[in-house]
């Protein structure tokens, strides 16, 4: 099974010409079925040709005896390819005829059925050539007679000189139930129809061109052995959109599973344009609120553009009528997507004017409002173009006068910047006045952010008698040097109303490390300890991980809380362990007084600085037996991202020195690592369990809080495998044990589910794993959970696999 991929169609042509079908290479038994599963995949993991957005043709004489085809479309889909097929009428072995047809059909392809010799012609008349984009795909299974209503057809906006409409009547042949179908299409502009009549003479296709309303159709006829199931179109709709109805009759009542495929001449650049608002198609009532949740939902489920990482610019004049975000906040994170949004300071109607300035600032967009006719002037300083990289990102909540002490900005690089800050989070207006002030009570009154190094400061400040022309919005250039910024922000508002404040700094530069992949096994391993714990906790913990197969290409060791802050790397586990060794605990090298705080931050930094390992992608332990007395964390949080890491920690609950308990714990969280507390000697215990290796690649993570007893709905986890996956769940983030009861971590899907149940009696620290079997299907995940008292605890869930994502997994917080 060889796949060639050349990028010369000449070249592609010889290439087929030497493969040619020889039954001597072929399977000699017909109860063998086709191997096309596993051509697919094959195509799909090589390294010479891009194969998102990819078609697939297969000419399929052989059927395959796979019935199960989920984990194949799943592979298609992720891909955003299609898969058309062409499936003999007299097939040469295997057992699921309906397998292949089944795969095009779930991934906007199409599955024909053909005699052999007629191949060629099917193979024409594919999507491939003059109509390559498509536009419309449905599969619907109908019996019998009747009337089915099918998805609208939006066709404003995408303007093609001609469609070709694709049909399958029948999902097998011989064609022995179809007797009629008429598809029909209908809008205030106009109206059609195409009917497929079996008595009106058997044919291969159908030409059809209307002009605006006369059809000119041409109709080959064949042969009355009927042994095809599609019909294929050409036609003309107008700029508008249509209802889709299809009446259909078949003889008996089998199910029929039907393909309709619309494909376009042109791709949506002209999209806008011939997209225009339409007062006529809009909603009628102020009441009713703006869909936009729903176009959002609907563009992270597209099969045709990628959407990891996008960037979404919504202009909005009718603001939602939902007040609560989390659901489409979550679902723009997990794409890694920012959303800006520019409301209308004169709304057409909805409830909820602050829903999408919330949503755009929980996804580290730009919330704007301003009067319709400059939201022009506000699109040209949004940082979509020139400057779109966020480096820096902070909502704050302000009222009265006063100063806020900001999370540090760290510059990537010495350059230009764009600072954005929108100094109000709502609109009230009144006759023509433009500028976007508190009216009539004139709230705000001015804000400076002021960035302070012993190298370098400055300042941004504005009032509103300096208020920029683009609404509530104000973006400048800043030139920052490679220093630690140290951010305040002065404010000064009239009333106490609470203000909600986004703060983005953009770079040009991407500045995110990008020489490792996410498919990659980590290449390096870095081990820290405290010098506050005993020489044998360290020994324990060590000897614990090394005992097992590793895999990584790079070892580092660094004894933290120590005066002597010596990080050593290693390609050699034997090196590691004789440092180790010769660097184990000293307390006459460490800090003398509890009131001082690990140095565990410089020593991450300083390890992400290291010109000797590769830190892209590493994993880090820390045994922390001294707390750090910082608090906040955004900054080390910050230079992890960057750089792909996890950290893993196991926190002593008896500590050395330190005040702050629970910011290492949040490192991991915020890192999709994991934050156990253990006792001293059963350290060596989280490291047997912590996912260092073997199943290692983090699938699923997310961080939820949870106080009392309930049940909190989950993000939803859809393997890309079926396969063993690790779960890891820290069910309290201080010890001791005084709160916790039980969970239930539940998933569900109709074809399998399962559950996770650990209550007080098991527990141990307040770290616990499990090996689930899971199927790659997509589950509904949901946790119940007791504890006494309503102090909030924060809990890290985590799946685990040994099959890497394509894709970086989204940082939870």
């Amino acid at each position: 099974m060889d796949i060639q991929i050349d990028t010369n169609l000449d070249d592609a042509t010889l290439t087929v010409q030497k493969n040619l079908p020889d039954p001597q290479q072929g399977f000699q038994n017909s109860s063998i079925g086709s191997n096309v599963f596993d051509v697919i995949e094959k195509f799909f993991s090589n390294t010479q040709a891009p194969v998102c957005g990819s078609n697939i043709l297969v000419l399929l004489k052989r059927y395959p005896n796979e019935a199960d085809i989920s984990r194949l479309v799943s592979l298609i889909r992720y891909h955003h390819a299609v898969v058309h097929v062409i499936t003999s009428t007299t097939p040469s072995g295997g057992s699921q005829p309906k397998a292949m047809y089944s795969v095009a059909s779930k991934t906007n392809g199409m599955g024909l059925i053909e005699n052999d010799e007629d191949f060629d012609r099917l193979a024409w008349y594919f999507s491939f050539y003059e109509n390559p984009y498509p536009v419309y795909a449905t599969t619907i299974q109908v019996s019998g007679s009747g009337t089915k209503t099918l998805p609208d057809f939006y066709n404003k906006g995408i303007i093609a000189k001609k469609y070709l409409i694709a049909i399958t009547y029948q999902d097998h042949v011989p064609i022995d139930s179809f007797q009629k179908l008429n598809l029909r299409w209908t809008s205030p502009e106009g109206s059609g129809n195409y009917k497929i009549p079996r008595d009106s003479g058997k044919f291969r296709a159908i030409y059809f061109c209307p002009q605006v309303i006369e059809d000119l159709r041409r109709v080959n006829t064949i042969s009355d052995n009927m042994q095809y199931n599609f019909a294929i179109d050409r036609l003309h709709f107008l700029n508008s959109d249509y209802k889709m109805t299809l009446d259909y009759n078949y003889t008996g009542s089998d199910v029929q599973n039907f393909q309709l495929r619309i494909y376009s001449s042109r791709d949506v650049n002209s999209t806008i344009p011939n997209n225009l608002p339409n007062p006529n198609q809009g909603f009628q009532n102020s009441s009713i609120g703006s869909n936009v949740f729903d176009v959002v939902e609907k563009f992270f489920s597209n099969t045709q553009a990628p959407v990891c990482g996008s960037r979404i610019l919504v202009l909005l004049k009718r603001y939602p009528n939902e007040a609560d975000t989390a659901r489409l906040v979550s679902l723009i994170r997990s794409h890694h997507a920012i959303l800006h949004v520019i409301t209308s300071a004169t709304p057409s109607g909805g409830s909820q004017p602050k829903t999408m300035y919330s949503v755009a600032s929980k996804t580290n967009g730009m919330g704007l409002f301003e009067y319709d006719a400059y939201f022009y002037l506000t699109v040209m300083w949004f940082p979509l173009y020139g400057y779109p990289y966020p480096v820096y990102a902070t909502t704050i909540q302000v009222s009265g006068s006063g100063t806020k002490t900001l999370p540090d900005f760290y510059p990537a690089i010495e350059d230009w910047y764009m600072l954005a800050i929108t100094f109000q989070d709502h609109c009230e207006h009144y006759g023509g006045i433009r500028f976007l002030i508190s009216v009539p009570d004139d709230s705000f009154q001015n804000l400076t952010l002021r960035w302070l190094n012993s190298q370098d400061s400055g300042n941004v400040s504005f009032n509103s008698i300096q208020i920029p022309t683009t609404g509530n919005y104000l973006a400048v250039g800043v030139y920052w040097h490679y220093l630690d910024y140290k951010m305040t922000l002065d404010y000064n508002y009239l009333d106490q109303d609470v203000q909600n404040l986004q703060i983005r700094i953009y770079s040009k530069i991407f500045s995110d490390d990008t020489s490792c992949n996410p498919t990659e096994q980590p290449q390096t391993f870095l081990f820290a300890y405290s010098n506050d714990l005993s020489s044998d906790t360290v020994l324990e913990s060590w000897n614990e991980f090394s005992s097992y197969s590793i895999g990584y290409s790079w070892y580092g060791s660094v004894r933290i809380d120590s005066l002597n802050m010596n990080m050593k790397f290693h390609t050699n586990i034997e090196d590691v362990n004789s440092t180790i060794a010769n660097n184990l605990p000293n307390p006459n090298q460490g800090y003398q007084n509890s009131s001082i705080g690990s140095n565990v931050f410089d020593v991450i930094e300083k390890f992400f600085s290291n010109t000797v390992a590769p830190v892209c992608g590493s994993r880090i332990v820390v045994l922390l037996k001294r707390y750090p007395n910082e608090v906040d964390n955004s900054r080390i949080v910050s230079i992890i991202r960057s750089h792909h890491a996890i950290v893993n920690v196991i926190n002593s609950p008896t500590p050395s020195g330190g005040s702050q308990p629970k910011t290492m714990y949040s490192v991991s969280s915020k890192t999709n690592g994991m934050g156990a507390i253990e006792h001293d000697e059963y350290f060596y215990r989280g490291i047997w369990w912590f996912p260092l290796y073997g199943v290692n690649y983090p699938v699923y993570s997310t961080t939820i809080q949870v106080s009392g007893s309930g049940t909190k709905t989950l993000l939803n986890f859809h393997p890309i495998i079926s396969d063993w996956c690790k779960i890891a769940i820290t069910y309290q983030d201080h010890f001791p044990i005084d709160s916790f009861q039980n969970f239930n971590l539940r998933w569900d899907n109709p074809l399998n589910s399962g559950k996770f149940t650990f209550d007080l009696r098991e527990s141990f620290g307040t770290y616990v794993t499990n090996y689930i079997s899971f199927q790659n299907v997509d589950y509904k995940i949901t946790l119940d959970y007791s504890y006494f008292g309503q102090d909030v605890e924060n809990l890290q869930i985590r799946i685990y696999s040994a099959i890497p994502l394509n894709n970086w997994l989204p940082y939870s917080d």
